[in-house]
């Protein structure tokens, strides 16, 4: 990951993001999150706050002093309670090590 890919990203861009890691040529996903839009938490702020600002520690160790391996996707959702629901299922389908990290229940998630 490299300013330059996140410079790339648009501003003001609502949706779900996911980062991964690129462990020996295995692809992890590392976290998964949502951005609601505005200008502190549009998608390109949330992945810069995930790797430079206090938000680092949310993932902890799991990027740790690796950032170079690590890359993202995002996709862009209008509505934040699809968001929602779309972040929530992600999460509970691949359990990221930086979801799990924050004490992220499975229960907190409200599904069957």
């Amino acid at each position: 990951m490299t300013d330059a890919n996140l410079r790339s990203i648009p501003s003001g861009l609502s949706g779900i993001y996911a980062i991964y890691h690129d462990f020996d040529g295995e692809i992890d996903t590392a976290y998964v999150g949502r951005a609601k839009g505005t200008p502190g938490s549009c998608i390109k702020t949330r992945l810069q706050k995930h790797f430079s600002g206090k938000d680092k520690q949310r993932i902890g160790s799991v990027i740790s002093n690796h950032q170079d391996e690590f890359f993202f996707s995002y996709e862009v959702i209008e509505s934040y309670e699809k968001l929602k629901r779309i972040e929530k299922s992600e999460i509970f389908k691949i359990l990221p090590a930086g979801n799990v990290q924050r004490n992220f229940k499975i229960e907190d998630l409200g599904i069957e």
